[in-house]
């Protein structure tokens, strides 16, 4: 056996010998691992409420229901839910119910501990539940983890959780709140810097706001951290970016780390519309692998928007741009593996991964990040790109945080096609608050309604068009700034064509006849 070859070996001996004491000594406890609670409106004051559970599969038996778990509460009353498991797995025996979320290569999954094996194994348990809440500005939708919580190293007295949500829907009726995107329970290496994203996503455009706080043993009785633990330092020198719910920093101690993050949500008007908070372990354990590379600038920019800094770029509505990140694994025989949740954050973004080394190497992959700028509720919005080395059996995994900040400018909307004289064209205008509509061709503007005129209101942000023949209008706002406040779009108009056939022909069925 040659020398690499050899100490390759050795290092996976090791590496073994490492996860199998880690498995057996640190994780192995109780099984709550995790837990989260969230909520989508449905439409009206109908919502769907989530709680993600997140179970050590080393403890004991999975809970089948949380019905008695659950409070919905508010001084406007109180509301009791049934909740489903949605995500039953028939494969796995009934303890293990759940999708399994275990920070596992390929080849190892099949042997964590959900499945009996000897590696660490997570699984989430999925309970949703429909319930009606009127509009009232201070619910509040908790569980309660009554037994129990894995064992840590920064909490005492740490058998109990309880996790919250809460909801103003007396100021926004059908607001849906926040949610997590990222790897749930994630596995670290002591000495090595951790870049991890919480990756929260909003659909309404409201700005959320990240922090640290202690979370709660049970309802209103806070976590009590042991020195030098706090809410705020959970492990040593963390720290968490309020704006884009970054999270960098590099243990020295191995071990079980509660985490509580707090998300909330500020409506356009600055209002507290809602909060949302995960409470989950960062398992700190010794690596022989060396994580994905910490260091992922923007480079090969291009497109109308322009290139903040090496994480953030700017762009104003109707403009587009397209970047690259690059990012390499120390270990030349890992294969990185790349994934963004951009497309989720903006409507038509996409993200492709290639590998500029293949097929010798996938050790370095470069991702390219597209998209043009359409109307969106926000301003301002952070996205991750997660890089997993693919290591086994325990992959590192490293996310880099950028964001994506959008300028108003004048953004008319959309091009359409109508009927001549039977069909009107709704127009939508954004940025600014004052409008002025033109025809640049076709029709002249004549104001009044249909009979009458062809537009129903040239200074309106929402007008009707219903031109006789194809127009294009320009619409002028009082917008100022570095972003364009003249947009133009065109409404085309199709004839209305006159048919006319023949009368009714009786005919043999071997006989043809022209229609016309």
């Amino acid at each position: 056996m040659n020398k690499l070859k050899y100490m390759k070996t050795w290092m996976s001996v090791l590496a073994l010998i490492a996860i199998f004491t880690f498995s057996n000594n640190t994780v192995k406890a109780s099984h709550i691992a995790g837990a989260d609670v969230s909520y989508k409106c449905l439409g009206g004051d109908t919502f769907k409420i989530t709680v993600n559970v997140f179970r050590d599969c080393s403890g004991i038996s999975a809970p089948t229901t949380i019905d008695n778990s659950v409070t919905i509460t508010s001084s406007c009353g109180n509301v009791n839910a049934a909740f489903t498991l949605t995500n039953p797995n028939s494969t796995l025996s009934n303890a293990n119910n759940g999708s399994q979320v275990s920070q596992l290569c390929g080849t190892a999954l099949p042997q964590s501990a959900c499945s009996g094996g000897p590696y660490p194994g997570m699984m989430q348990l999925i309970f949703e539940a429909i319930v009606v809440l009127p509009p009232c500005a201070d619910w509040k939708i908790g569980f309660a983890v009554v037994c129990c919580r894995n064992t840590n190293v920064n909490l005492t007295g740490s058998g109990n959780a309880f996790v919250e949500a809460t909801l103003n829907n007396l100021v926004d009726t059908c607001n849906t709140g926040p949610t997590f995107e990222a790897q749930p329970i994630p596995y670290v290496c002591a000495g090595q810097q951790v870049n991890y994203n919480f990756g929260a996503t909003e659909p309404d455009g409201d700005s959320l706001a990240y922090s640290f706080f202690a979370g709660w043993s049970t309802s209103g009785v806070p976590n009590t951290f042991q020195a030098p633990y706090t809410a705020t330092q959970p492990i040593a020198g963390i720290t968490i970016n309020p704006k884009t719910g970054e999270v960098i920093f590099t243990p020295l101690f191995t071990g079980n780390f509660v985490v509580v993050v707090k998300v909330e949500e500020y409506n356009a008007n600055g209002a507290l519309i809602s909060t949302i908070m995960r409470d989950i372990l960062f398992i700190v354990q010794i690596c022989f692998n060396q994580q994905p590379n910490p260091v992922a600038p923007i480079v090969a920019f291009s497109g109308t928007g322009a290139l903040v800094d090496s994480n953030s770029v700017e762009v104003c509505v109707g403009e587009s741009f397209t970047f690259d990140v690059k990012i390499w694994d120390p270990n030349p025989n890992d294969s990185v593996s790349l994934y963004s949740n951009i497309d989720s954050i903006l409507p038509g973004a996409t993200h492709t991964v290639t590998y500029p080394n293949a097929p010798t190497s996938y050790d370095t992959a470069v991702v390219t990040i597209s998209w043009s700028a359409v109307p969106v509720p926000g301003l301002f919005y952070p996205f991750f790109i997660s890089a997993n080395d693919n290591a086994c059996p325990i992959p590192g995994i490293f996310y880099a945080t950028y964001d994506v900040r959008i300028v108003n400018s004048t953004f008319a909307w959309p091009n359409q096609i109508i009927c001549k004289n039977t069909q009107m064209a709704d127009l939508n205008v954004k940025g600014g608050d004052r409008f002025v509509w033109n025809a640049i061709s076709g029709n002249p503007i004549v104001l009044g309604p249909p009979g009458v005129g062809n537009f129903s209101c040239d200074t309106c942000q929402y007008p009707k068009a219903y031109p006789s023949q194809t127009t294009c209008y320009e619409v002028t706002s009082n917008l100022s700034g570095s972003c364009n406040n003249v947009d133009t779009i065109c409404v085309y108009v199709a004839p209305n064509f006159q048919l006319a056939i023949t009368n009714d022909t009786l005919i043999c069925s071997v006989e043809p006849i022209q229609l016309n």
